[in-house]
């Protein structure tokens, strides 16, 4: 009797437990939508941190002075406040904790849908902006009382990989980050033939569908992934990993699979994980220090 007792007790214990730390992970909003984010502790040497939608942040030595819980967060897109005349191309970027300043600027990486923009036009018309917070006094009422407040997007220093399609910029504080292209940034004479998205070889969509664990080690909570569009005018396509109740564990944007590609993963359970695909098998594996998975296509 006592010996049952025991063991229903730990099954309760098991539940709550996992309950608990399934919660912390992540957060289901009124759309259905699964909102991810990542934490990881960070302090004066520097480090970096990767995003669940494959977005990089690079803290360089210097930039803190004591240890910071760093949180990218991918945010519902009914939450990035609007930036009118711009198109955002990205998921947006909530790193924390917001308006943290750094004494070394640090380097912010958000892989963008290329849509069908030429090359021209997205070496001149996509940037990465940020936001900071403008306060609105009440119309008619006592001065400085505030009515709302609404977000200004200002334009970071950066680049562009037009082969990976991903923005690059640096900030020296945390807010909102998302890549935007300006509307009209057409470009004469693009040397690259102004190729549109008629012209462009969708090569990830080959991976289109849900891929099966093949293996039944426990080296990830990873059961399947699901590769699908994300847009219905563009090639790039959004990757979920999936753990065995259909929740997502991370995810993150693709949009070139031509020579197969290696995408940095985080799991608390495992160090070095990467997401590989072998084009030349058409293979799909989680890959880490100390154990691999397979996936076969459903």
């Amino acid at each position: 009797m006592k010996f049952s007792v025991m063991i229903k007790c730990f099954a309760i214990f098991a539940m709550l437990f996992v309950f608990f730390n399934f919660s912390a992970g992540c957060d289901v909003n009124g759309s259905g939508v699964t909102q991810t984010w990542i934490d990881t502790d960070i302090g004066p040497d520097g480090g970096e941190i990767v995003g669940s939608m494959g977005s990089r942040i690079i803290i360089p030595q210097g930039a803190l002075e004591d240890w910071v819980t760093i949180t990218v967060e991918e945010m519902p897109s009914e939450e990035i406040p609007e930036h009118q005349g711009f198109t955002r191309i990205s998921s947006g970027l909530l790193l924390k904790p917001e308006g943290l300043s750094f004494k070394v600027p640090v380097s912010i990486y958000i892989p963008y849908a290329r849509f069908d923009y030429s090359i021209s036009q997205q070496k001149t018309g996509i940037a990465m902006y940020s936001t900071t917070h403008v306060e609105i006094p009440t119309t008619g009422g006592p001065t400085g009382e505030v009515d709302d407040t609404t977000a200004k997007w200002t334009k970071l220093e950066g680049s562009v990989d037009t082969d990976q399609h991903i923005s690059r910029a640096e900030s020296s504080h945390f807010s909102i980050f998302a890549v935007y292209f300006q509307e009209g940034s057409a470009v004469d004479g693009d040397v690259d033939g102004d190729q549109g998205l008629e012209q462009l070889d969708c090569n990830c969509d080959k991976l289109l569908g849900e891929w099966i664990v093949m293996t039944s080690n426990d080296c990830t909570d990873t059961r399947q992934i699901v590769v699908s569009n994300s847009t219905e005018n563009s090639c790039a396509k959004t990757v979920e990993l999936q753990d065995g109740f259909g929740e997502v564990i991370q995810g993150f944007a693709l949009t070139n699979c031509e020579e197969g590609f290696s995408v940095p993963l985080q799991f608390e359970s495992q160090s070095d994980c990467k997401l590989e695909y072998d084009s030349e098998n058409d293979a799909l594996k989680i890959q880490c220090s100390d154990c691999g998975q397979a996936f076969v296509i459903e």
